[in-house]
């Protein structure tokens, strides 16, 4: 089984196109993770938080009179990934029933997994616990801010993107 979530088109561009998992590998069960499918926005980059946003997620989560709040763990990607794991294994009788067999009684390490990096990072280095909010341990811009007609979702992944979104802000350096 292939589980990825590249951009579309990136393992074409490696050499590993339709032909070639045809040729290679024709029994391979493949399955593509996208943000937004294979049509229309399907080149957007897949940033979790923002499709918190977008799909109402976290309008459920945060305090009554407070803004929306994200998961504090990375659910998207965690449930994505069951999902998409979950669907493939239907293609195979044999390897369902040996997943249902080695899922009996694991609804603690069901949450332990749902903990994400945050949970390896405690319980591994001692370290990372604690409450974000909207924030991001390690990625800045990532939280919601309020404008001047309600609230909005940023969130900015790498130094390119950033570059991108300085530039729509119109500001060419950062602290501008």
């Amino acid at each position: 089984m292939l589980i990825d979530n590249f951009k579309l088109g990136t393992l074409a561009k490696w050499g590993f196109t339709d032909a070639w998992f045809d040729e290679h590998a024709p029994r391979l069960v493949r399955c593509q993770v996208t943000g937004y499918g294979s049509t229309g926005r399907s080149r957007a980059a897949r940033l979790r938080f923002i499709l918190q946003a977008e799909s109402g997620l976290m309008s459920i989560c945060g305090t009554p009179d407070g803004v929306p709040t994200k998961y504090g763990v990375a659910i998207v990607d965690v449930c994505t990934g069951m999902l998409a794991v979950t669907r493939s294994w239907r293609r195979s009788t044999r390897a369902t029933k040996a997943a249902a067999a080695r899922s009996r009684g694991v609804a603690l390490r069901v949450v332990a997994r749902h903990a994400g990096q945050r949970g390896v990072v405690v319980s591994h280095a001692g370290r990372g616990g604690g409450r974000y909010g909207n924030g991001h341990p390690s990625i800045v811009p990532y939280t919601t801010y309020a404008v001047a007609d309600g609230t909005i979702a940023l969130a900015v992944g790498n130094d390119t993107q950033f570059a991108k979104c300085a530039a729509v802000l119109g500001a060419s350096r950062m602290g501008e």
